[in-house]
């Protein structure tokens, strides 16, 4: 009998036990819940930002980081007016013992398109200025001085181009890259050319934004959005944060905002707005990073009565097809006004 109640007592407490294990795990489970946190996109560790549905898309991130670099073919528009009889790609030539010349040009064709004289003119007196820095620097440091100080002699400079727009407007960034002997490295920088075609005057960026509103919020918004892509721009992510912080910082320091810093460039396409950085932008020689803001980010802060809407904004939508790509969806009130 005693053996039986013995039993009978170990029963009980095995099942009184298992009843404890099961509510501590409920318990638990039911913490990890109410511990639960939703995630929030943000822009750094602290600022958080609303995604609204249009901008939820892939960003395709930096395009390139060398002047050696082209674009993807994608994003050379298809319509017409990029006809290749309306241009010719070719070398701006200049013959010198002292320095090494290449330049690659994309000459306009003057007897198809309007402004191409204009355009053709302020290039190849680009060039010519060039030509010239280049041939004066090469007097201070002679082959003869190289050679009297044990080095090899190098001069040179190099011009390559990415081509990005030619319709209603064309547009075209040059890259200058050139090295001389004695220097620590060779150095790039950019010029940018875009153009109004109907009116032959360079585009002024400014003047496509609505200044009235946070045109420039949302541009740097994008701006970290494409340089940290894949990743969500944030200081643990993405080491653009910090520097673009920076880099934000200096400007306002020096009363100026990223349209007149001078050595960030800007062109435009069907596609959105280029920016090129300079090597120095962010941190020493750290690489030329050219980027695309998609039109439908911008869209909202675009001035949609301004110079620039109907002499080629519009046109975009009435060209033989309108173009875009998984990171530059097409964009809307431009092709509904």
């Amino acid at each position: 009998m005693k053996k039986i109640f013995l039993v009978f007592i170990l029963f009980i407490s095995f099942c009184t036990a298992e009843e404890d294990l099961i509510q501590s795990i409920e318990n638990e489970e039911m913490s990890n819940v109410n511990d639960f946190t939703p995630q929030t996109t943000v822009l750094n560790e602290t600022t958080p930002t609303t995604v609204f549905n249009k901008l939820d898309f892939p960003r395709r991130g930096i395009i390139q980081t060398s002047y050696s670099q082209k674009i993807p073919d994608e994003l050379l528009p298809g319509h017409k007016s990029m006809d290749n009889k309306n241009y010719e790609f070719t070398t701006y030539l200049y013959e010198s013992d002292e320095v090494l010349f290449n330049i690659d040009y994309i000459k306009l064709n003057e007897e198809r398109l309007n402004c191409a004289n204009v355009i053709n003119a302020e290039i190849e007196g680009v060039f010519d200025a060039e030509i010239q820095d280049r041939l004066e620097s090469a007097s201070y440091y002679t082959k003869e001085d190289a050679e009297a100080d044990g080095l090899m002699y190098i001069n040179y400079l190099d011009v390559t181009y990415n081509f990005l727009e030619l319709g209603e407007v064309y547009s075209v960034i040059y890259y200058f890259n050139s090295y001389s002997t004695g220097a620590a490295h060779p150095i790039t920088y950019s010029r940018t050319y875009t153009y109004n075609r109907e009116s032959c005057q360079k585009i002024d960026f400014v003047k496509i934004f609505d200044t009235n509103t946070n045109y420039l919020d949302v541009i740097n918004n994008e701006i970290l959005n494409q340089l940290c892509a894949p990743y969500i721009p944030t200081e643990s992510t993405c080491e653009y944060v910090s520097l673009f912080e920076s880099y934000n910082n200096s400007l306002k320091i020096n009363g100026e905002n990223i349209f007149n810093k001078g050595t960030t460039k800007f062109a435009l396409s069907q596609y959105g707005l280029y920016i090129q950085f300079w090597e120095y932008d962010f941190y020493g020689a750290s690489g030329s990073e050219l980027i695309l803001l998609p039109w439908i980010v911008l869209e909202d802060v675009l001035d949609k009565n301004g110079e620039y809407v109907d002499t080629f904004m519009k046109a975009y939508c009435v060209y033989d097809k309108y173009e875009f790509t998984e990171y530059e969806p097409m964009w809307e009130w431009v092709c509904e006004s």
